[in-house]
């Protein structure tokens, strides 16, 4: 039987947050919802979450929101790699250590924070990778660093438990994908219809590493609940190996978009061109999006499968169609587009420092 907690979930209107808040509810387990408006978590309210308004650059009202919390899931951030420097800085890092320090003050026993594989992004394959592997510098791209610098601090703030019995444990998905995707799944229509397909780099023959999000739920509520979790970094990755070209081609029939096409230009070209796109902002791949299309990857799960005693329960074909119902309940393709927001900026973090009493 799973014990009784009382979870707060940052981030809880957005994909992830979103997804693992309903689970708890419908496990029966108080949440506590921290989200930035709270009109768009009617629905939680409605299954009983209490909702508390406020940004992870406010620690006063983080504090409030996890008084009485035994656990927390850090799921709040920005997940666009195109966001200013400086606001992937302040709501990963500053704002990660606002949530563990007001964790540690109201007496939380354990902090499950929402990491990602692209902590090792790097110009080079990536093949049945595990925890042990590291790299030598930091990753590609400030969102990769932001959260690599983010999950350094969990660990090193919580760890195993040594100062005062506060835990931490760091999940790590991959390309996270399925129905529900209000985040990062627009811009990708957005992308794939501006230029008639998505665009791959090469044959789309190299593997793609791949998380559904209820796969990533299941591991997280594990992570709140196994005693030997505790200072662990576990990758949580679908079971199924991947083709890019053959996810994308599913992604594409699911949303109702043009197949995705291959592009004429080899990696070295691709990726130098992609540099050029982000410093000047420009649209279409970034070097991000080159490396996840051009270069293998594939996570070794087996810890997470062993120590949480985990495993991903949906499979692709069951997840394309949930996904294609939900799409198709938004519109399509062009209607989850027009939904398409606008990455952080430094306004937007200007805006949090000065509601925040900064």
């Amino acid at each position: 039987m799973v014990p009784a907690m009382r979870v707060l979930v940052t981030g809880a209107t957005g994909f992830a947050g979103g997804a693992i808040a309903r689970r708890l509810l419908g496990d029966g387990q108080a949440v506590h919802a921290y989200v930035r408006d709270a009109g768009r978590a009617r629905e939680l309210a409605e299954l009983g979450a209490e909702v508390f308004e406020g940004t992870v650059g406010d620690p006063n009202a983080i504090a409030r929101a996890a008084e009485r919390c035994t656990h927390v899931v850090h799921a709040a951030g920005e997940p666009s790699h195109r966001a200013s420097p400086e606001a992937l800085g302040w709501i990963h890092v500053a704002g990660t250590e606002n949530v563990v320090r007001a964790a540690q003050h109201v007496g939380v026993r354990r902090l499950v924070h929402l990491s990602c594989a692209d902590v090792t992004l790097t110009p080079k394959p990536r093949v049945n990778w595990n925890e042990d592997r590291v790299l030598m510098g930091p990753p590609v791209g400030e969102l990769a660093k932001a959260k690599r610098d983010a999950e350094e601090l969990v660990i090193g703030m919580g760890g195993a438990g040594a100062a005062g019995d506060f835990e931490t444990v760091a999940l790590r998905p991959a390309q996270l994908w399925g129905a529900g995707d209000r985040s990062l799944l627009p811009h990708y229509c957005r992308e794939a219809l501006a230029a008639g397909g998505l665009p791959l780099c090469g044959k789309g023959t190299n593997l793609v590493a791949i998380t559904h999000v209820e796969n990533l739920v299941g591991a997280t509520l594990r992570a709140l609940e196994v005693p030997e979790a505790a200072g662990a970094v576990y990758y949580v990755v679908d079971a199924e190996l991947a083709l890019c070209r053959e996810f994308h081609a599913s992604l594409a029939r699911a949303l109702g978009l043009p197949p995705p096409k291959r592009s004429g230009l080899g990696f070295k070209m691709e990726y130098a061109l992609s540099w050029t796109r982000a410093r000047l902002g420009k649209a279409g791949p970034w070097p991000e999006d080159v490396i996840r299309r051009a270069q293998s990857t594939s996570f070794d799960a087996s810890r997470a499968m062993q120590q949480l005693e985990w495993s991903p329960s949906v499979r692709q074909r069951e997840g394309m169609e949930a996904l294609a119902a939900w799409a198709e309940s938004m519109g399509g393709a062009e209607g989850l587009a027009e939904a398409a927001r606008p990455p952080a900026d430094d306004a937007s973090v200007a805006a949090q420092v000065e509601a925040a009493g900064g």
